[in-house]
């Protein structure tokens, strides 16, 4: 869209992906994240049995979508969200869908070339930056148990909905009084 959505041109972004969230930072840069294209490579690192093994994928645009640039996420997860604000610093949160409602917090510096994971241990469903330093970002609470339990504070917090990071994102912890059911 050129004119603030009343009107649309389809565009192909070379993907099958499901696609679950867009963010331009200005009217050429911009970002699409999804999940589930067939041709992406064997997803490593945190696995959710019974889904297909396929990373998430990231696409980049830099001339307002005429064109698309794609890079893998190497998680099988599903990808819900991105925040590019501090491009080429990315954050996409992620879940394992409703069947499996866990998550991660993945971290790329360099615009989605190297990813970075952190366990989040819930489904993320928004990331935003306040500044350089201050992030939150919110999902369900821990709905996944694990045996012996983590004994990390994201995962003890269970019920924690909202968790925030005071160090650009390199670590997040839960958001006090953000409790829910």
């Amino acid at each position: 869209t050129s004119d603030g959505g009343e009107s649309w041109q389809p565009r192909e972004v070379g993907t099958s992906a499901t696609l679950r969230d867009i963010r331009f930072n200005d009217e050429k840069n911009g970002w699409i994240c999804g999940d589930g294209d067939s041709t992406a490579p064997e997803a490593k690192g945190h696995i959710v049995m019974g889904r297909p093994f396929h990373s998430g994928v990231l696409l980049l645009t830099n001339d307002g979508g005429v064109t698309w640039q794609k890079r893998w996420i190497p998680t099988n997860f599903l990808v819900t969200c991105i925040e590019p604000t501090l491009a080429p610093m990315l954050q996409v949160g992620t879940s394992g869908s409703a069947l499996h409602p866990d998550g991660d917090l993945m971290r790329s510096p360099d615009n989605g070339k190297t990813w970075i994971f952190e366990r989040g241990y819930r489904a993320l469903y928004a990331i935003q930056a306040l500044d350089r330093k201050h992030w939150v970002a919110v999902g369900s609470n821990v709905l996944v148990s694990f045996e012996p339990a983590p004994k990390c504070a994201l995962y003890a917090a269970g019920k924690s909905r909202v968790l925030y990071s005071d160090d650009g994102g390199k670590s997040w912890s839960p958001g006090v009084g953000s409790e829910g059911s």
